[in-house]
Order: C-alpha cells, then sequence, then structure tokens
C-alpha cells in the first residue's frame, strides 16, 4: 500500500518524518512531497528525509495563494496518480485534500487549528477523517462540514511526537556562536498566513528595541519564518541580535534559552511542553492549544512590549520559576500518547 504525505511546514517534517518511517517499518510504501519553502526543504535534508518539492509558497497576497495553490494542484496531480497512491495524509493540505479527493484517494487530514478557517473550509469537508488533539472539541471541526463520526481526538499536543524522550544537542549553540550568556528566543508571527493576512503585528521589533536599549546581558535570538521577515530584523537591529541564515535545531535552541516570546503556536506549545518560560505575543485572539497551555500555568500572554520586557527580566532572575514550569510540563508530558501511534494504528486498520 502506498501513502502520499504533503509537508508544508517544518511543524509537519518534525510530526509527518516520524509517520513515515513507522508506516515503512510495517512495510508501507511512502511518498513525501513539500513546498519549496526554505524552513521545510531545509528541515527535511537536516532529517534525511527524502521528498519531492513540488511548487511553492503564494506569499502573503490572497491572488498569490490561489494562483500557486492552483499551479501546485495542476503538477501534484500528475504525480500523484502516476505514484499510484493508495491513501493520502497532510496537515490540512489545501493541494493534497484537493488532489486526493479528485483522484478519489481517501485523505486523512490532521489539525490543530480550527482558527485557521480559509484552510479548513478546503479541506476538512474533503477529508475521509479528521485527526486533532483531544482538546479542541469535535464541533470545531462539524461546522466545516466533517460528520462527527469522522472525526478522532489523541491525547497529546502536537510536538509530543518529537519531545517524547527528547535529547537537546549543544551543537546549536556553537552554530550559533552563542557566548554563554542567558539566551532569550523570540518566534515572529506567521505573517503570510490566510487568517494573518488581516491581523495584526506581534510586539516582538519593539520588545528587542526595549531590551537593547536597556543592555541586557544576554544573547537575543529571532527565528524568523521568511526570507522577508529575515531581512528586516537583519536591516533594523545590524548584528545586535542573532538572526539565523540557515535553520537550526528549534528544540534543542528552546532547552537552553532562558526565556521565549512567541507569536505563533508550534514553537509556543514546544516551549512550554519543555517547560521553558514562555510568553505567547500571538497578535490574534488566543487559539484553543495556548488557552489550554493558559489554564495550565505553562505560559503567560501579552501584546504589551512593556510586560513582555517585564516578563523577560523576571526569567532572568529566575526566582524558582524555571524548575517548577519543568516539573508541571514533564507530568502533562508524560501524560499524553504518541500521536503518531494513533495515526499509524489508524492506517494498518484502513489498510486490512
Amino acid at each position: 500500500m502506498k501513502v502520499w504525505m504533503d509537508l508544508l511546514t517544518p511543524k509537519q517534517v518534525l510530526f509527518l518524518g516520524p509517520l513515515a518511517r513507522r508506516l515503512e517499518d510495517k512495510g508501507f510504501s511512502v511518498y513525501l512531497t513539500a513546498r519549496g519553502f526554505r524552513e521545510t526543504v531545509e528541515l527535511a535534508d537536516r532529517k534525511g528525509l527524502r521528498l519531492e518539492s513540488i511548487g511553492r509558497h503564494g506569499g502573503g497576497s490572497l491572488i498569490g495563494k490561489l494562483r500557486q495553490s492552483s499551479l501546485r494542484i495542476l503538477r501534484l496531480t500528475g504525480r500523484v496518480h502516476g505514484e499510484g497512491v493508495d491513501l493520502a495524509v497532510s496537515f490540512s493540505s489545501v493541494e493534497a485534500a484537493r488532489v486526493a479527493f479528485g483522484l478519489s484517494i481517501p485523505h486523512i487530514c490532521i489539525s490543530d487549528s480550527p482558527h485557521s478557517e480559509a484552510v479548513s473550509r478546503l479541506t476538512v469537508p474533503l477529508s475521509s477523517m479528521l485527526y486533532t488533539p483531544w482538546i479542541i472539541p469535535k464541533e470545531a471541526w462539524t461546522r466545516y462540514g466533517i460528520e462527527g463520526d469522522r472525526v478522532f481526538h489523541y491525547r497529546a499536543l502536537d510536538p509530543v511526537v518529537w519531545l517524547k524522550g527528547f535529547k537537546p544537542d549543544p551543537s546549536v549553540l556553537d552554530e550559533l556562536d552563542l557566548s554563554g550568556k542567558p539566551i532569550i528566543t523570540f518566534r515572529p508571527e506567521e505573517e503570510q498566513a490566510s487568517y494573518m493576512i488581516a491581523g495584526g503585528r506581534s510586539p516582538i521589533p519593539m520588545v528587542l528595541k526595549r531590551l537593547l536599549k536597556a543592555g541586557l546581558p544576554a544573547e537575543l535570538v529571532v527565528l524568523p519564518r521568511y526570507r522577508e521577515q529575515r531581512l528586516r530584523y537583519i536591516r533594523a537591529f545590524k548584528g545586535r541580535v542573532k538572526v539565523p541564515v540557515r535553520v537550526v535545531d528549534g528544540a534543542s535552541l528552546l532547552f537552553y534559552s532562558t526565556a521565549f516570546i512567541g507569536a505563533g503556536g508550534t514553537m509556543t506549545c514546544e516551549a512550554a511542553l519543555l517547560g521553558v518560560p514562555t510568553l505567547s505575543c500571538y497578535p490574534l485572539e488566543p487559539t484553543i492549544v495556548e488557552r489550554f497551555l493558559i489554564g495550565e500555568g505553562l505560559i503567560l500572554r501579552s501584546l504589551n512590549h512593556e510586560r513582555i520586557v517585564e516578563f523577560i527580566m523576571e526569567a532572568l532572575r529566575d526566582d524558582g520559576l524555571s524548575s517548577t514550569l519543568k516539573e508541571r510540563a514533564r507530568l502533562l508530558l508524560g501524560s499524553m500518547e504518541d500521536p503518531v501511534e494513533v495515526l499509524s494504528r489508524a492506517i494498518e486498520a484502513y489498510a486490512a
């Protein structure tokens, strides 16, 4: 049986890569495709995943997204048909869902983002099954047109896939030429995502300016998502902030960080599950996952740059904060199941 997986983001490399290997170990043939997006392709290469890059990111405009998605659907149609695919799996890939539906291939959708309305409307109703973290109610998905009995839960947050049994790699510190000072890591917003086009912007640039003006005795690291975003930070801070040119081992960097400030979703969740003092400045309404982590006492939330600076100062003083968070995170992580195991069992059952 041949399973096709379409990888669009770094998170999907970290999640679907282990699932692909698990299935291959069980005798499945797996065909991996990716959109030509720098972070995704570089991370897949670091992880030793063999994939075919088809199409590219549509950028931050609606016309660009529609045009590139349409072109990608056309290119994928021929490749997937030629591969003789039996089952498609993706994290709400619009192109994977449409191609699978058009070729009468069952599609398993995985998602923790019902707030991503445009993508959900184009993928969820075309999917045979949807798998999602247990904290997201079925009603969040059925409004998009999928029946409730085709929505399945796993008792985990997505980063559990690569964080259970995680061992940090200290080479990331040399790779970024970090000097031994405390590390404050920042992840800007996903400004080109469909749900962010009309949204706000995070206060991260203002926070960095305040910290630099205060002469903070720490290394400031920004992990941009897009080339344009990276260039903006490089130009704005002129070497006073570390801005990696290539993809780095994000989980290891987070492990060694004194604090993390995130304007997105995955790395904020990742940092929280590692017990790193974490503040979310996601510029839209809090997501279900974010609200859950706040309720568990693992992250704080603020869009006020002065409050964020204050939080970083508190993290640098520590006062037992780090050890408390690490214990909370350890207990929560230990209570979660492996989503890869849940999905591999489901795929095996489908193939039987």
